[in-house]
């Protein structure tokens, strides 16, 4: 809410469909890839938007309601974090559950589903890593694609979703670019009863591209190590040895060339000088 947010130096209060706005778009990339038929479903937190509209002064019930209606959603609103593991237990038909991602914030330990509602920078509606054990493994197919959108869950919660349900989920080990809204929404999609689905080959697809873009510590890593490689065949190209070490030196045969990635900190050091000029 706005009245704890609006004194912080990077509030996260600043639009109330900013987790719902990616959801959506992800959702129209999955349900052109699916066809129309395909079963989708949302778990949103209730009571956060209930509060949030009225300071919105809008229905924003019914917005996210109109979200459902274009995509042909299945559309199921909660409160307490048990009501998750419930839905993924008992209310998917017996249909196994190929792709499930999270939108909204998040801890290293856990998924904060009203953050910033009710108290200041804390929540009274989450999921906690500890309680992922009550999901039973034999709610996903094999090979589901599982991934939170939220900040710092590579960081421990990841691992203990692989311990719980045998599934691999893709978390971030930093705070991304921030947030806005203090509510959660869930969209996940099902395979046919008892099979694995072909929406599973999205994996090499746009999530990824789009994972791609959010990390950006990922990409200052990724422009670094190009550096360093353009430096190394610089250096080859010239017959000049990479490292610096006398021993690599030889007197009366060539040179020996040593690997950018292992022994690149000099190499490293010369690229970010070199990206300064």
């Amino acid at each position: 809410m706005y009245q704890w947010e609006k004194y912080k130096v990077y509030p996260h209060d600043h639009w109330w469909a900013n987790f719902v706005r990616a959801a959506r778009l992800r959702t129209e990339q999955v349900r052109a890839q699916l066809g129309p038929d395909a079963k989708i479903t949302w778990l949103v937190y209730k009571q956060g938007y209930v509060d949030r509209a009225k300071q919105e002064n809008q229905d924003l019930i019914g917005l996210i309601d109109s979200v459902r209606e274009k995509f042909n959603l299945n559309l199921v609103w909660f409160h307490a974090g048990s009501e998750v593991t419930d839905y993924l237990n008992n209310g998917r038909d017996q249909m196994k559950i190929a792709g499930f991602e999270y939108f909204g914030h998040s801890n290293r330990a856990c998924f904060m589903f009203d953050y910033s509602n009710n108290i200041d920078s804390a929540c009274k509606s989450w999921l906690h890593e500890d309680e992922l054990t009550k999901i039973n493994r034999r709610d996903f197919a094999r090979g589901a694609y599982v991934r939170s959108w939220g900040c710092h869950t590579g960081e421990s919660m990841s691992k203990k979703w692989y311990r719980a349900t045998g599934t691999h989920m893709v978390g971030a080990e930093s705070r991304r670019a921030p947030l806005a809204v203090s509510h959660a929404a869930l969209r996940f999609n099902f395979a046919k009863p008892g099979c694995a689905s072909q929406a599973l080959d999205r994996r090499g697809g746009a999530a990824l591209q789009f994972a791609q873009h959010q990390d950006r510590r990922l990409q200052r890593r990724l422009r670094l190590l190009r550096a360093i490689f353009a430096l190394f065949h610089r250096h080859r190209a010239r017959g000049v040895v990479v490292g610096r070490d006398d021993h690599c030196r030889s007197k009366t045969g060539p040179r020996t060339r040593r690997d950018p990635v292992l022994h690149g900190r000099g190499m490293a050091g010369r690229a970010r000088r070199l990206k300064k000029i």
